[in-house]
């Protein structure tokens, strides 16, 4: 979604703060739910700009659950606090659990942080 104007800036804010309340009911029923809990992980970045809360959830995640998605998205915070090694690390890890090694995605974000290193 654009974000060039105020009344597009806060469409998107409610919309983040719409799914952050249904991600923190989901964990309220169920505070094992790895899949919330990456959600608001992503809403805290996309919308506040909270990288390091976010970084801390992404950890929990991953030692919860061994999915490519939640390697990628440390790729895309490490990358975005300038820690391109970190970040180069996690999309790694993420292609190598994707099982092909050849995710067209994945791959861009890995060339990026190269390219920003």
């Amino acid at each position: 979604m654009p974000r060039n104007t105020e009344p597009e800036r806060d469409k998107r804010s409610r919309m983040y703060s719409k799914a952050y309340e249904f991600f923190d009911k989901a964990i309220q029923l169920d505070g094992r739910n790895a899949y919330a809990a990456q959600g608001i992980a992503i809403a805290l970045c996309d919308d506040k700009k909270s990288y390091s809360e976010a970084v801390q959830i992404f950890t929990k995640v991953k030692d919860a659950i061994r999915d490519p998605s939640v390697f990628t998205n440390l790729g895309h915070v490490m990358t975005e606090l300038h820690q391109y090694q970190r970040g180069i690390d996690n999309y790694e890890i993420a292609l190598k659990k994707d099982g092909r090694g050849d995710n067209p995605q994945l791959l861009a974000c890995l060339s990026r942080a190269w390219l920003l290193k």
